[in-house]
C-alpha cells in the first residue's frame, strides 16, 4: 500500500499548481491520478477483504482484473486524446487519433476470448503499451527539434517520460506475467513494477512544481 502515497503526492502537487496547466489538455490529469488513486485502494480491497468482491464464488473472492482492465481503457483513452492535442503534424495526430479508436475494439475482442473477471488482458494491455510508446517518441522528438524553451520546464515532457517508462515495460510484466509465471516470480516483476510507478510518480510531481506554462508544447 505504500504506493499510495506516491499517487497522492502527485496529486497534491498537480492541485498546488493547477492553475497553470488549467487550460492545457493536461488539466483532466489530476482527475486521472486520483482515479488512479482510488483505483488502486479498491484493489487492495477486494484482493484482502471477500466482503468487497465482484463475484460470488468464494474460490474468486480476491480476483480484481476488472477494475484495473477498466482503468487501462480509460487510461490509454485518455494519453492518446492528449497527444492528438499536442503533436504538431497532421500526420502524427492522425496516428494518434488511430490508436485511440483502435483501444475499445481491441479491448472488446480480447474480452471474447477471455474472461474479464478472472483474467488478465495482457494482449490488450501490450499492445496499448506498445501504440504509447509510439505516439510519446513522436512527440519527444518534436520537443527536441522544434521546442524554442528548454525541455525540463515543459510539462508535457515529465509526463512523456512517465508514459514511456511505464510502457516500456508493462509488456515485459504482462506477457511473462501471463505466460512465463514462475520467471514472473523468479525475477520479482511485480516488485520492480512498483518500483517502476513510484518512479514515474515522481516525474510527475517534480513536473508539476517546475514547470512554466509559457513552456506547455
Amino acid at each position: 500500500m505504500y504506493i499510495l502515497f506516491f499517487y497522492l503526492l502527485a496529486l497534491i502537487c498537480s492541485l498546488l499548481r493547477y492553475r497553470s496547466f488549467t487550460d492545457t489538455p493536461l488539466a483532466y490529469f489530476p482527475l486521472l491520478i486520483a482515479y488512479t488513486l482510488f483505483n488502486e485502494l479498491l484493489g487492495f480491497l477486494v484482493s484482502e477483504f471477500p466482503e468487497f468482491s465482484f463475484v460470488d464464488q468464494k474460490q474468486y473472492a480476491n480476483h480484481n482484473t476488472i477494475i484495473y482492465t477498466i482503468y487501462s481503457v480509460i487510461f490509454h483513452l485518455y494519453v492518446f486524446w492528449v497527444y492528438k492535442k499536442v503533436l504538431a503534424q497532421d500526420k502524427h495526430k492522425m496516428i494518434a487519433k488511430a490508436f485511440f479508436l483502435m483501444i475499445i475494439p481491441i479491448y472488446l475482442i480480447s474480452n471474447w476470448f477471455q474472461d474479464i473477471l478472472h483474467e488478465n488482458f495482457y494482449v490488450a494491455k501490450t499492445l496499448s503499451s506498445l501504440f504509447t510508446i509510439i505516439i510519446v517518441l513522436l512527440h519527444l522528438r518534436q520537443l527536441e527539434t522544434t521546442a524554442k524553451s528548454p525541455k525540463k520546464i515543459n510539462l508535457m515532457f515529465w509526463f512523456g517520460l512517465g508514459m514511456l517508462l511505464i510502457n516500456l515495460y508493462m509488456p515485459i510484466f504482462m506477457l511473462v506475467g501471463n505466460l512465463w509465471t514462475e520467471w514472473y516470480y523468479t525475477l520479482h516483476l511485480r516488485t520492480v513494477l512498483f518500483v517502476i510507478v513510484a518512479t514515474m510518480y515522481c516525474l510527475f510531481s517534480y513536473g508539476f512544481l517546475i514547470h512554466k506554462r509559457w513552456a506547455f508544447n
